[in-house]
């Protein structure tokens, strides 16, 4: 990243990081499409944090959300459940990423904000606007590349309208 300019606004990352984040970014929301829920924990490091919570939630400052997770372990588990016992329509979600912003960097993460568009086609039934929001992360650089150390998905909308199945 570029030093921070004077005024105190974050500093603005270079083309080649900017990149690279919106490969990870891609590389994340293509294994969510394809339903790969055994590689999706290894987006994320050993000890990470992933919630998917609403804007009204994050904004009282409460840890409540539809997932939570405190570990890739968990989102193993979690992966295996949706697999093995749970029982839903067949779906598929399309994830539109839209503005990414570097925040910063805090104790050896980047900090960023993306704003998503998620559509759900259930069979049978026409393509919806299943959630729209962003997600605060916390990215790290690791041995195997980039990692999510901390996602909070923050949609914001009122409610799910189906059922949150799959990862954000």
């Amino acid at each position: 990243m570029r030093s921070e300019p004077s005024g105190g606004a974050p500093a603005r990352p270079d083309a080649a990081l900017r990149a690279e984040l919106r490969d990870f970014y891609d590389d994340y929301f293509a294994c969510l499409e394809d339903q790969d829920l055994e590689r999706w924990p290894g987006f994320f490091t050993e000890d990470a944090r992933y919630l998917v919570q609403s804007a009204e939630n994050h904004a009282l400052g409460l840890p409540v959300g539809e997932i939570f997770c405190d570990s890739a372990a968990m989102m193993r588990d979690r992966a295996a459940a949706l697999r093995a016992t749970s029982v839903f329509e067949p779906r598929r979600m399309r994830h539109y990423p839209g503005v990414l912003r570097v925040r910063g960097e805090a104790g050896g993460a980047l900090r960023t904000e993306l704003g998503y568009l998620a559509v759900e086609s259930i069979v049978g039934d026409p393509p919806t606007l299943f959630s729209a929001g962003r997600s605060l992360d916390e990215i790290v650089r690791t041995p195997q590349g980039l990692r999510f150390r901390g996602r909070t998905v923050v949609y914001d909308h009122t409610w799910v309208l189906n059922s949150l199945v799959f990862p954000l």
